[in-house]
């Protein structure tokens, strides 16, 4: 093992020593902080839309929306939850297929006994993933059909209600 390795080896034991000593047991919170906190992060997210031949069920048609990683920032204080789709990135072949306008939001709403979060996304624009099951594709041209009418609407929402909040932890 080089010697490099071997201090990384015990820095990680000294570390692990260290948090051992903390005397709170962080394993049941039962409030949230006082302090406003602001998050930013990126969210990869995968929508599909297979339409299925009922004539002969193997030939499937697939519609994705070009936009794959999301930049999302977060606001959180005490029993508020807030978060907003900023911007997504295209990968690499981003013309070849399309432009997708995307917006997404997220906020959540909880106290003691109720919790209740919310999440709405909306997707305008997409491409024919599989474009080999259209018989006049021509791969030489490199670019994927674009459908930009077609559109959705994902809403998701469900509330919770704890009947003992004294033995639950956040």
């Amino acid at each position: 093992m080089p010697k490099w390795g071997i201090g990384l080896w015990l820095c990680v034991i000294a570390l692990s020593r260290l948090s051992a000593q903390n005397t709170v047991d962080t394993t049941f919170i039962r409030q949230f902080t006082d302090r406003p906190q602001l998050t930013f992060e990126f969210a990869q997210r995968n929508q599909k839309i297979n339409l299925v031949n009922p004539a002969n069920e193997k030939q499937i048609v697939s519609y994705e929306p070009n936009n794959r990683i999301n930049f999302i920032t977060s606001f959180d204080y005490r029993w508020l939850s807030l978060s907003l789709g900023l911007f997504s990135l295209k990968g690499n072949d981003g013309l070849q297929k399309g432009t997708t306008n995307q917006f997404a939001l997220r906020f959540s709403i909880n106290s003691k006994r109720v919790w209740n979060s919310n999440f709405l996304q909306l997707y305008n624009g997409y491409y024919l993933s599989n474009p080999q099951v259209i018989p006049l594709w021509d791969p030489a041209q490199n670019i994927f059909p674009i459908r930009p009418d077609i559109s959705t609407l994902t809403w998701f929402s469900n509330i919770y209600y704890c009947f003992s909040p004294a033995s639950f932890s956040y």
